[in-house]
């Protein structure tokens, strides 16, 4: 679970987040137990527990090298926050034991369906009564539909959140490049924006967000982009590159292995973006947009490939 990946309207959900990775910390007096449990790295708990003690104003712990004990505040903490965490945790039973005997149904809109179609598995698991419907578009056609309210949620790449949106993030990820075997670029380990403006390239239409990273990317040193082939679908895309027509952008997620497909590194994974589940605010109280707001919450956070290195930590 990342503690800090929800924006918008969610002070309360991230102080319920901080009780939580508190009593995972009490249940084993270890912060390193509570951060393997929670899928996170030990730093992480401890910045959560430091704010929730800055937020209470008293230390929650005694810390004697490795061992940890409860202060006077930690022990009334611990009451408290048991009783909350308990309220919730039962509103949220009752809530899905009678959304999962109802039959409701939520329209999905993705742009990279290796990152929303797990979710949805998921969701699907622990609301088998749901329906779901998707569509399959480009960032810009996906926001128009969500403005409509023809969608009740988008999973897209976005350079920092959406203001006017409640926004979720769910992935970091590098912009890779992708040749065939065959093709003489293929021979490159890594890349640069740069070296790869020098050749003609197979891109997305011009609503693709993956299209506009590399063109921003590219005019902000001083390049243009050179459009070899301009494909309406990210399977035609990967299709013509397969078969040696071109080099590729894409993000990392969005690269299924293939055995004729080289992915190369451009810049060590300077070039990134933040896949995201975007939804109206007033919608993301309510079911069904809610309960899926809360199987994501409750996932661990998705892994970038061990291919490459962590991008560098988004500023949104």
């Amino acid at each position: 679970m990342a503690p800090s990946r929800r924006t918008g309207n969610s002070g309360d959900d991230l102080f319920f987040r901080r009780l939580r990775i508190f009593l995972d910390v009490v249940e084993n007096m270890s912060v390193s137990a509570a951060a393997r449990r929670l899928g996170v790295s030990q730093p992480a708990v401890s910045q959560q527990i430091r704010v929730l003690e800055e937020m209470l104003g008293a230390k929650l712990f005694n810390r004697l090298g490795r061992e940890l004990s409860l202060t006077e505040t930690g022990r009334k903490t611990v009451l408290v926050a048991r009783r909350l965490v308990g309220e919730v945790d039962d509103a949220l039973t009752n809530l899905r034991k009678s959304t999962q005997e109802q039959k409701f149904h939520l329209r999905l809109g993705f742009s990279a369906p290796q990152i929303a179609l797990p979710i949805a598995r998921n969701f699907k698991q622990q609301f088998p009564g749901a329906s779901l419907e998707f569509v399959n578009a480009n960032s810009d056609r996906l926001f128009e539909k969500l403005r409509r309210f023809e969608l009740d949620a988008i999973f897209v790449g976005l350079p920092e959140p959406h203001s006017a949106y409640e926004c979720i993030s769910l992935l970091r990820q590098p912009l890779i490049a992708i040749a065939s075997h065959d093709h003489p670029f293929a021979r490159n380990d890594e890349t640069t924006i740069r070296e790869l403006c020098t050749i003609p390239l197979i891109f997305r239409e011009s609503g693709s967000y993956t299209r506009r990273l590399f063109f921003d990317a590219a005019y902000a040193r001083g390049f243009e982009p050179t459009i070899g082939y301009e494909i309406a679908s990210r399977e035609a895309t990967f299709e013509a590159v397969v078969l040696g027509l071109g080099v590729g952008t894409v993000l990392e997620h969005e690269a299924p292995a293939h055995a004729n497909i080289k992915r190369i590194p451009i810049e060590r994974g300077v070039v990134a973006a933040t896949e995201y589940v975007v939804c109206h605010r007033e919608l993301s109280l309510v079911p069904p947009v809610a309960l899926l707001l809360d199987v994501i919450h409750a996932q661990p956070p998705i892994e970038a490939s061990a291919d490459f290195p962590p991008s560098p930590t988004s500023s949104s």
